[in-house]
């Protein structure tokens, strides 16, 4: 799991893994994390809310499932915005380094 601790930081995982990424968020207040990521590398899954509690109006945190796809170095960057009022808006900024390393073969054949 990634998450506001890791923003900067570089990990290293293997092709073909998924790892979760989850920032801080609150759709209701307008503000929402957009994400630049490379589909040569990475597969972002859907952007979903967790609720931290049931209360209304409850901050809580958005989750993405990203899944490694190919050998090499990419970094994924989110910035929390309301797009509709344009980069002034950016209230924060998030960047992780994937090192992605290739599938390991054993004997010609992949694990």
């Amino acid at each position: 799991m990634l998450g506001s601790s890791d923003n900067g930081k570089t990990v290293e995982l293997p092709a073909g893994s998924t790892v979760e990424l989850r920032l801080p968020g609150n759709p209701g207040t307008g503000y929402e994390w957009a994400v630049d990521a490379d589909p040569a590398f990475v597969e972002m899954g859907e952007g979903r809310y967790v609720p931290s509690s049931n209360a209304v109006g409850s901050g809580g945190a958005m989750q993405w499932s990203i899944k490694a796809k190919a050998a090499g170095t990419t970094t994924i960057r989110l910035k929390h915005w309301r797009p509709w009022e344009g980069e002034p808006s950016v209230v924060e900024r998030y960047e992780v380094t994937l090192a992605i390393a290739p599938v390991a073969l054993t004997r010609g054949k992949p694990p």
